[in-house]
């Protein structure tokens, strides 16, 4: 599907077809589109003048950042994934963290690390511990909040806290949920 990015783009596109449609699509609304339209697999941005193919997953992937799932692609096999203590505290993202689960009564704890690739940050990896029926509204939520904080260094990942994993790091969590008024 032909997408322009302003007028004169559209203009090189050359002369209109009979019957065509314009539409204002935006990244807030291009999900939609996706949705609405199965059957277009990408969109071709400025076919008149630069040609730039996007397939549906990269804008599927967009979307889900915007929406606050941030997510990331698998590391290569041959790359070593180590997790510890954040090398910088995002204590912006600490704070709207902790705001949001105020909201969520059954969030009880919160851990955050840093996951690296080949000893380079790679994202900040928040643990939570809350049921795990409830692990997916949860972090859609904190996802949301975690969005909304602005000039983080990393991406942020939420993991379910297991109690059966050895977590690096210091074992004090940044958020615990206060029960009959005592921490």
């Amino acid at each position: 599907m032909p997408v322009a990015t302003n007028e004169d783009e559209i203009d090189a596109i050359g002369d209109p077809v009979i019957g065509l449609d314009i539409h204002v699509v935006t990244l807030t609304n291009i999900d939609e589109l996706f949705r609405a339209a199965p059957y277009i697999d990408a969109l071709l941005i400025n076919p008149g003048t630069q040609q730039f193919m996007v397939d549906r997953e990269i804008i599927t992937d967009i979307a889900r950042f915007r929406d606050g799932k941030i997510t990331r692609r698998p590391a290569s096999p041959d790359t070593e994934i180590t997790v510890d203590n954040p090398t910088v505290y995002p204590d912006a993202l600490a704070e709207a963290l902790s705001a949001e689960a105020r909201n969520h009564r059954l969030i009880r704890q919160m851990w955050m690390r840093e996951l690296r690739e080949d000893e380079v940050p790679a994202s900040y990896l928040v643990i939570v511990k809350v049921p795990e029926e409830e692990f997916d509204d949860a972090s859609a939520d904190l996802a949301k909040a975690a969005a909304t904080v602005e000039g983080l260094a990393l991406p942020v990942e939420f993991r379910l806290f297991l109690s059966n994993v050895q977590y690096p790091g210091h074992s004090d969590p940044f958020y615990k949920r206060k029960l009959f008024g005592r921490s």
